[in-house]
C-alpha cells in the first residue's frame, strides 16, 4: 500500500507552514502528498456560481504548494478541492488509508495561542489517523 500524507490548505499563514512541514514528512516517510482544501459553496440567491469557486480554490491550492513541488520535486502531489461545510469530516475522508493529517493553526499568540481551532480540535478528537497541528513557531513570526 502506498504512504500518503494529507495536509489541509486554507491559504492562511498556518496553513503555508502545515504545507512546508507535510513536505518534509512526505519526502522523509516516501509518500505521496495529498494537498485538500474545503470551501463552501456561499448561500443560494447571491449570483454565485460553483463554476468560478472551484477554479478560484483550484488555483489557491496549487499556488499554495507550487514552491514546496520546486524545493521537493521528487514527492509526488495530488490535489483535491472538496466542496462541503465540514473540513473536519472533508479532511478525515481524504485521509483514509493516509499515515498522517496535517493542518496548520491560527493561534494570535497569548490565550489564543494555547487553544486549538475548530478543525484541528475536530481531527484531534475525531481522526483515526495520526494528526499534526503545525504552530507556527515565535521565531517564524
Amino acid at each position: 500500500m502506498a504512504r500518503v500524507v494529507v495536509v489541509g490548505v486554507d491559504g492562511s499563514s498556518g496553513s503555508a507552514d502545515a504545507v512546508a512541514f507535510a513536505f518534509d514528512e512526505a519526502r522523509a516517510r516516501g509518500a505521496r502528498l495529498e494537498a485538500v482544501y474545503v470551501w463552501e459553496l456561499p448561500a443560494p440567491g447571491n449570483g454565485t456560481r460553483p463554476g468560478p469557486l472551484q477554479a478560484a480554490a483550484d488555483r489557491m491550492l496549487h499556488e499554495a504548494t507550487a514552491p514546496w513541488q520546486d524545493k521537493y520535486p521528487d514527492v509526488a502531489v495530488v490535489h483535491d478541492t472538496v466542496r462541503g461545510d465540514n473540513p473536519v469530516r472533508a479532511l478525515n475522508d481524504a485521509a483514509d488509508g493516509a499515515d498522517l493529517i496535517v493542518v496548520g493553526r491560527r493561534g494570535n499568540g497569548g490565550f489564543d495561542g494555547l487553544l486549538l481551532g475548530s478543525v484541528s480540535d475536530g481531527l484531534v478528537r475525531y481522526s483515526r489517523r495520526t494528526v499534526a497541528v503545525i504552530r507556527r513557531d515565535a521565531a517564524m513570526q
